[in-house]
């Protein structure tokens, strides 16, 4: 009888420790996910482009060439979109 109180409150204090393990690991989790996604971020070359000429890019900032306007940068986000608006080999123009 004594026994099988003892285990209860083994698997009790166990399962408290646990728990508390979880709760207590899971902000650091956290923190280490956000510092590695803002070392990504810095580590990610930079694009400048024309506002106004979309095919002009370069990596360091500047004039345009085309038009002479001052070099703006590339948001990583509109430069995956306009890669992804590329039409694929051997699809043909809906406008055509």
């Amino acid at each position: 009888m004594k026994n099988k109180m003892k285990n209860k409150m083994k698997n009790k204090i166990l399962i408290a420790f646990l728990t508390i393990g979880l709760f207590a690991t899971a902000p650091m989790l956290a923190q280490e996910k956000v510092k590695s996604k803002i070392e990504h971020q810095k580590t990610e070359k930079e694009t400048y482009t024309c506002p106004m000429h979309a095919d002009v890019k370069s990596d360091n900032p500047g004039e345009c060439p085309k038009c002479g306007m001052a070099l703006k940068i590339m948001d990583a986000k509109k430069e995956s979109k306009q890669h992804s608006n590329k039409p694929k080999k051997g699809s043909c123009c809906p406008k055509k």
